[in-house]
């Protein structure tokens, strides 16, 4: 049996409890509804970690929680509180309310929880048509247990939601009368699935090692956010109202995900453009069977993980990069969605856009050179210059390449000749569009 700080199993006296993570971010806490139906009162320590491999679970950020909550149906409750041992009093309600609310804190430590939480009696007092008091009596030592371990947790990273998905966690250091829950998350902490709570048919109580998530639940190419918790119960008061129960309880809790696998294929066919146009990048693929849209990735590096998105929702099969610096290799992945279903990345493919013509040319005639001099042209390594007698580029001999600098004297140019001239800009990638014409000749 692992063993931690504080979650040594002791014999307690039994009563029924449960709470539930907030399932976006599993430091923060929440109670929730724990019966079928009816009222009920609780003061719940808890203790929170979260498993993100196959691997013992480990404490989160201020994984300890102290909390008075209750649960009130139909009546709004107009005030909430609950008194400490000390008689400090929580506040538990910001506005009226009906159904669940919780009051209290997170603490780093064991020891700050202890703290704020000390053994004795507390007082959670409810104010709706009428006052109601509920006694909770906190004493012993603290009951936390071992935390709960996915063993199956690398399995539930590539899940078929096509098929029954069972979670399994051997058995935890709970008996009959303790609570196992388990409860999954989609976007914005809607549950999309939970085990049913103490008292209802298919209850999970702390001898259970595992549950199945019925095929079709989750949705494919989507990341969940799961809790599995077992809850502790150690005294309950009864006396103070008939049928609407007080308790006290230990939760420990495991976060952990399920990511399920997409119905999608990677886009095939991918190539970008490779310096063919002078203001963008076109990438281009085959259309992937029941995309809705796709999306763009891109890096300097050919390394999908370092990739950043340039764009999703495009419902061809291409996409024109104008956001790409000229004469600059990039590396791009196309990937399928169709809702929140979003398939894997194509293979990589380079491509860039062309170098611009470098701005600025001109042509001075001197008596014995034509000087030329242009603008640097962005990510140009060097240039290359071009004459001829005619006006047309095709017929044109290169007559310098290499050049560093922006300016270059022919010297070889014949008196009496007029020529027109060209510069193209120029890195390891190729050339660029070529600036000109521009006319000069010997003075």
């Amino acid at each position: 049996m692992k063993s931690h700080p504080g979650s040594h199993r002791r014999s307690p006296r039994r009563a029924r409890s449960d709470r539930n993570s907030n399932p976006m971010t599993v430091e923060q806490l929440e109670i929730r509804r724990l019966f079928a139906a009816g009222d009920y009162a609780i003061l719940q320590k808890v203790e929170t970690f979260s498993q993100t491999s196959q691997s013992t679970p480990t404490l989160v950020t201020d994984p300890y929680g102290g909390y008075g909550s209750f649960y009130k149906a139909g009546d709004t409750v107009s005030s909430a509180t609950l008194t400490k041992p000390d008689s400090t009093v929580v506040d538990l309600l910001e506005a009226p309310t009906t159904g669940v609310w919780t009051g209290g804190n997170i603490y780093a430590t064991q020891a700050d929880l202890d703290a704020a939480f000390p053994n004795g009696a507390y007082e959670l007092t409810i104010n709706d048509s009428s006052q109601e008091i509920y006694h909770l009596n906190l004493s012993g030592s603290d009951e936390f247990v071992t935390a709960p371990e996915l063993t199956n947790y690398d399995a539930l990273q590539s899940a078929d939601p096509s098929q029954d998905l069972t979670l399994d966690w051997g058995a935890l250091e709970g008996t009959s009368s303790d609570l196992i829950k388990v409860s999954v998350y989609g976007a914005l902490g809607a549950k999309i699935f939970s085990t049913p709570n103490a008292g209802a048919v298919g209850a999970l109580d702390g001898t259970a090692t595992s549950v199945t998530i019925p095929a079709g639940t989750l949705a494919a190419g989507t990341t969940y956010t799961c809790v599995l918790s077992i809850t502790i119960p150690i005294s309950e008061d009864t006396a103070d109202y008939m049928g609407v129960p007080g308790f006290v309880g230990f939760t420990t809790d495991t976060g952990f995900s399920i990511v399920t696998q997409s119905t999608l294929g990677a886009p095939t066919d991918v190539a970008a453009s490779q310096g063919t146009f002078p203001h963008h990048t076109t990438i281009t693929w085959a259309a992937v069977t029941g995309a809705a849209s796709y999306q763009v990735y891109r890096s300097t590096v050919d390394n999908f993980a370092d990739a950043n998105k340039l764009v999703g929702g495009v419902t061809g099969a291409s996409y024109s990069d104008i956001l790409a610096a000229p004469g600059v290799l990039h590396y791009y992945w196309v990937l399928a969605r169709n809702g929140s279903d979003i398939g894997p990345e194509s293979a990589g493919v380079s491509g860039f856009t062309e170098l611009n013509a470098p701005l600025g040319f001109q042509a001075t005639d001197a008596p014995h050179h034509v000087a030329l001099t242009w603008d640097a042209a962005v990510n140009a390594a060097s240039y290359q210059v071009f004459r001829s007698v005619t006006n047309d580029f095709s017929s044109a001999t290169r007559i310098a390449t290499g050049i560093t600098t922006t300016f270059f004297d022919d010297t070889t140019a014949i008196s009496g000749t007029t020529y027109y001239y060209w510069v193209r800009a120029k890195n390891s990638l190729g050339v660029g569009a070529a600036a000109g014409s521009v006319t000069g000749a010997l003075s």
